[in-house]
């Protein structure tokens, strides 16, 4: 049946007038009250459920995880920095501004960091620290122990819930690094804190040894050179010796030219004489005797010069390589010495620490649990489910707009 609207007559009772359609002044149909009551309610029932699904049912497994599944997870936190002694040498006020000779060592704090989130360092705790035991304890929920229903038993498993158990960083400003671990247990969280930071020390031990080991070691290998050198020296010198025939030229040079000087000093007075005798008696018979005498002394002192220069048999030839010997032995000499002096000093060093681990928190032990954080969690749970609702009904209106 349809009608007018404004020839509808008054008398009409609603259901009457429900079950009209009624025409607008262009003739089309206008959507009866009976209709629009049916879609509203089609809308509700169908959004009702969406609002079920999306808001409702997450908040009730929220809760139920919460209140009733999740366990309590206590958190440790300890603060340590890595330092490492100052060997620059100083003196008076210089040693007293530098702090006691104490540094930052950022190197070495690195490979602490890199050390602690690794897998010698879960592997290590397993075998030493009943890390097993820890994550394992009975008073955890099923869902975050170690190993759980739905995880395989495995290293790798075991090395990535160790790094969802643990935070590690460190302040660049100070050096500080700042250690937080999570247990079951309130006394398990301070145990795997206190365990880190001394397998971090081990660490340290064992950069420590492994620097003083190869300072050691290389100042011993410099030693070893410099006294192969100087025996090496020390031969080229004993086979000069040997095919010269003499122990130290220059001595021996020393030795020539002061014989060759009174050699030289005789001759000049054996010739005065013989010329003041020529002079005054020219036919004594001492006279041949003193040329003879002159004669000699100057073959002599010829002898001399022709051995201590011109030839290359002669002492200043032979002076020479030895004199380069010389100084070889005397750099050879020095260098082992200094080698020695060097090894000492890295023995005297080796019995140092350079590099060690310094706590300044100690680990606590927590008295409230830090996990689960229920409110927290509940509500980014009912804003997701919220949000969730609002896209998927808005989507819903509009997706059935485009259909009509």
């Amino acid at each position: 049946m349809s009608a007018d609207l404004e020839t509808l007559p008054k008398s009409l009772d609603l259901q009457q007038k429900a079950d009209i359609v009624l025409l607008d002044r262009d003739g089309l149909p206008l959507v009866s009250p009976k209709s629009t009551s049916y879609n509203t309610g089609l809308l509700r029932h169908r959004f009702g459920w969406l609002f079920l699904l999306t808001v409702v049912f997450p908040l009730f497994l929220g809760s139920i995880y919460y209140f009733i599944i999740a366990s309590n997870q206590y958190m440790s936190e300890t603060q340590f920095i890595v330092r490492s002694t100052n060997s620059s040498a100083a003196s008076g006020i210089a040693a007293l501004i530098q702090n006691q000779g104490l540094a930052r060592a950022s190197d070495e704090t690195q490979d602490v960091l890199t050390y602690v989130k690794s897998y010698d360092m879960v592997m290590s705790l397993v075998k030493k620290d009943n890390l097993l035991s820890i994550y394992g304890r009975p008073q955890g929920d099923f869902i975050n122990r170690y190993p759980n229903f739905f995880g395989k038993n495995t290293e790798q498993k075991l090395f990535h819930h160790y790094l969802d158990w643990m935070k590690i960083w460190v302040d660049e400003s100070t050096g500080i690094v700042t250690l937080d671990t999570f247990a079951f247990v309130p006394s398990d969280a301070v145990s795997l804190s206190q365990a880190i930071v001394h397998q971090s020390e081990s660490l340290i031990n064992k950069l420590n040894d492994r620097a003083q080991a190869d300072a050691v070691a290389y100042s011993q290998k410099l030693v070893d050179q410099a006294k192969d050198e100087f025996v090496k020296v020390e031969d080229q010198l004993t086979a000069f010796r040997n095919s010269n025939g003499t122990a130290d030229p220059g001595h021996e040079a020393v030795m020539s030219f002061n014989s060759t000087h009174k050699l030289t000093t005789e001759l000049a007075k054996l010739r005065a004489e013989l010329s003041q005798t020529s002079t005054l008696t020219p036919m004594s018979p001492e006279l041949p005797s003193l040329r003879a005498n002159v004669r000699s002394y100057q073959q002599v002192i010829d002898a001399q010069k022709s051995r201590l220069a011109g030839s290359q048999t002669s002492l200043a030839t032979k002076l020479s390589a030895y004199e380069q010997l010389n100084v070889k032995k005397l750099l050879a000499m020095h260098e082992l010495e200094n080698a020695v002096l060097n090894l000492e000093r890295a023995k005297s060093e080796a019995k140092q620490q350079h590099f060690y681990i310094q706590t300044i928190v100690e680990p606590n032990l927590p008295d409230f649990a830090n996990y689960p954080r229920a409110s927290l969690g509940l509500l980014l749970i009912g804003i997701l489910g919220l949000c969730s609702f609002l896209i998927l009904s808005n989507f819903y209106s509009i997706s059935k707009e485009h259909r009509r």
